[in-house]
C-alpha cells in the first residue's frame, strides 16, 4: 500500500476513534479517558506502527500522532523516527516502542464501519491508550 494510502487510512481511523469518544463522552469510561487523554498526553508525539498486510512484504510504516484539544489528529507522515534514526536497527527499535500497533485492514475496517464502532466504542480496541493511562480497560 502506498504510504499517502496508509496515512489516509489512519486519518479516517482517527476520525472514527475521536467521533466515538465524543458521542460517548458522558458514558464511563469514556469521560474518563477523553478527560485523562486531554490532561496527560496533550501534544505528546504517540508512535503508530501501522503493518502493510494486504502485502506479502509485511512492510510497516511508522507515523507520529497526538492529541490536540482532546482530539487525535496525524502530525507526519514522515517516519516517526526519520531525522533521529537513520539506520535500521533505530528502526526496529521505534516500532517496538510504538504506542499503538497496528494493521491496514483494521484501520480500514474501522473507517468502513465508522457507525459500529461509534455506537460500540468499546470494539475500537484502545487497550493500548488505557494500559499507557493506567485506566480500566473499557468493555
Amino acid at each position: 500500500m502506498a504510504r499517502h494510502q496508509t496515512g489516509n487510512s489512519l486519518i479516517r481511523a482517527l476520525n472514527v476513534i475521536n467521533t466515538a469518544l465524543i458521542e460517548n463522552d458522558e458514558r464511563w469510561p469514556w469521560s474518563q479517558v477523553i478527560k485523562t487523554v486531554g490532561s496527560r498526553l496533550a501534544g505528546e508525539n504517540l508512535i503508530v506502527a501501522i503493518e502493510d498486510d494486504r502485502s506479502e512484504s509485511n512492510h510497516e510504516e511508522l507515523f507520529l500522532i497526538q492529541v490536540r484539544n482532546d482530539r487525535f489528529c496525524l502530525v507526519s507522515d514522515q517516519s516517526a523516527n526519520a531525522e533521529d534514526h537513520s539506520d535500521s536497527d533505530n528502526e526496529a527499535a521505534a516500532s517496538a516502542n510504538a504506542d499503538w500497533k497496528v494493521t491496514t485492514r483494521y484501520l480500514d475496517d474501522l473507517a468502513c464501519r465508522a457507525r459500529y464502532y461509534v455506537e460500540h466504542p468499546g470494539r475500537i480496541g484502545l487497550g493500548w491508550l488505557t494500559d499507557r493511562l493506567g485506566l480500566a480497560r473499557p468493555g
